[in-house]
């Protein structure tokens, strides 16, 4: 019996059914490294070099500014903004009062409202992958808070060379259990790069890490960018190039073709007019023949020796329409991989109808996704702030769930805004939905919502009353509100049809006075 070596992997590959595990000589030969740990996957020299190209495509490149417009204009737009939800009301409004107050001076620097850092802290957690909240205060003691990039928490040893351990990874220290306990942070110097010696390590209560997990175990975020870099550099370059064609084609607009294929200096002017002098002398004309045909038939005219030089016009028809194509084909690809779709950050005029309304209803779930991580962690900021006052003594009498609260979120994008409120008010008429999913949506709080209509009909109803004194005038709140007319019709019927029935149920005193005698 012959012996072959690879035996074993014939047998394999005779039961294999996974074609996905198989190579082809019809594609690339390319095969990756077995599967490892998000630990070695995600590697600290890897990430660094994804962040520096990240922050070079969002500061040159249109498409990555258009991919972080949208995400602050829909996802962030005016902040994220908590709703004070505990068991007493009037701590509510105490509280909301103080958060609102802490908003305006946050940083340390006291110079950004904690809404603008909102959209710092998102973008830089999808173009750099990670960002830092230092939860800190200062000189009064009041609870601030200071914004730490990405690049500024690493290892020691990936610069000393001189591990710290086997439990910290790109900067992240870690327990048996694999939690986040503390955080090492390097100081930016004159030169802007980052000192090599003199690290921080900060407690990991004191640091909120904002970044979207996609693996188990993860304990540093990956840039949003990382798979479309390539593509939009690819872009940047093509574009390059094909505008390099297109002003060749703007600069040489006419070619003359003769006999040598040669023009030397002022030799070939006087070659040309000596020519049209000849075939002047022909028509017994004294001016050249130029002159001639532009007096005849107006506009300039170019006279050539006839069999022997050709002038042509060149038309360009750079970029052509198959280039075009291609580099939305290109763009598509760069907005799916980042998250979003074409349309809400380049160009919706291709979509209309069901497909539109489909694409954004397809981007406010990833925005909503987005949304969800921000929210779990601004929630450790509010409650950072929150107790700080209390443990201060600016907010007495906290009940047990002064931490509670809900978030807001801004409104979602729509494309028919008319015919999505429609939708919503009939929905709501029976009962398909409640007051807290329409404000939700809409970025606001339904309670206070509801209080400020009540306080608007009651001001309309007082000033009703104050113009019927005043004047005799016989008016409504209704009116005053400018409700629709066929409701004002359908509430004064309501109210006509009441004051029948009353009148019907009240008894006729006079008769009964009558009966007695």
């Amino acid at each position: 019996m012959i012996a072959y070596p690879n035996l074993i992997n014939r047998i394999k590959a005779i039961t294999n059914r996974w074609s996905a595990s198989e190579t082809s000589h019809d594609r690339s030969r390319y095969v990756p490294n077995r599967p490892v740990g998000v630990k070695t996957d995600n590697t600290a020299f890897a990430r660094a070099t994804i962040i520096a190209r990240a922050r070079d495509r969002e500061q040159n490149s249109p498409i990555t500014q258009a991919i972080l417009h949208a995400l602050r204009s829909y996802g962030t737009h005016t902040g994220i903004n908590p709703v004070p939800s505990t068991s007493t009301e009037r701590f509510n409004e105490r509280v909301l009062e103080t958060w609102n107050q802490w908003c305006q001076v946050c940083d340390v620097s006291s110079r950004q409202h904690f809404y603008q850092l909102e959209a710092v802290i998102d973008t830089r957690a999808f173009v750099d992958g990670d960002i830092f909240t230092l939860l800190t205060y200062n000189d009064s003691g009041l609870p601030r808070i200071q914004l730490i990039e990405a690049h500024r928490c690493s290892s020691e040893f990936e610069r000393n060379e001189k591990a710290y351990g086997p439990k910290e990874f790109d900067g992240v220290i870690l327990n048996a259990q694999g939690r986040p306990v503390q955080y090492r942070f390097w100081e930016d110097d004159n030169t802007g790069l980052l000192k090599t010696t003199g690290s921080v390590v900060k407690n990991a209560e004191d640091v909120v890490h904002h970044f979207n997990p996609f693996r188990a175990g993860q304990v540093r975020g990956m840039s949003g960018l990382a798979s479309v870099l390539d593509t939009i550099r690819d872009i940047d370059e093509i574009e390059k190039a094909e505008m390099r064609a297109v002003k060749d084609h703007s600069e040489i607009s006419k070619v003359i073709y003769n006999e040598s294929g040669e023009v030397e200096g002022d030799e070939i002017k006087n070659h040309f007019l000596t020519e049209t002098r000849d075939q002047a002398d022909q028509f017994g004309e004294t001016s050249e023949v130029s002159d001639w045909y532009e007096d005849k038939i107006k506009g300039e005219t170019v006279v050539m020796r006839r069999n022997k030089d050709r002038l042509e016009l060149l038309t360009s028809n750079r970029p052509s329409p198959a280039w075009q194509g291609y580099i939305d084909h290109e763009m598509r690809k760069a907005f799916v991989g980042s998250g979003l779709s074409f349309e809400i950050c380049w160009n919706p005029s291709e979509q209309g109808g069901a497909t539109m309304r489909f694409i954004v209803e397809k981007d406010d779930r990833y925005l909503g996704m987005r949304q969800f991580s921000r929210i779990q962690e601004y929630q450790r900021i509010y409650s950072y702030v929150i107790g700080r006052h209390i443990d201060l003594g600016l907010l007495g009498n906290a009940p047990r769930d002064w931490y509670k609260a809900n978030w807001k979120t801004p409104r979602k994008a729509s494309v028919d805004i008319g015919r999505d409120n429609k939708a919503t008010v009939e929905s709501f008429k029976i009962a398909g939905t409640t007051l807290e999913d329409i404000h939700g949506d809409a970025g606001e709080d339904w309670k206070k919502k509801v209080h400020q209509k009540a306080r608007e009909i009651g001001e309309a109803a007082l000033a009703a009353k104050k113009v019927n004194e005043e004047l005799g005038v016989e008016i409504k709140r209704e009116e005053v509100l400018q409700l629709d007319s066929n409701i004002i019709s359908a509430m004064a019927n309501t109210e006509n049809a009441k004051d029948e029935d009353s009148s019907a149920e009240k008894p006729d005193t006079k008769k009964n006075e009558k009966d007695d005698e």
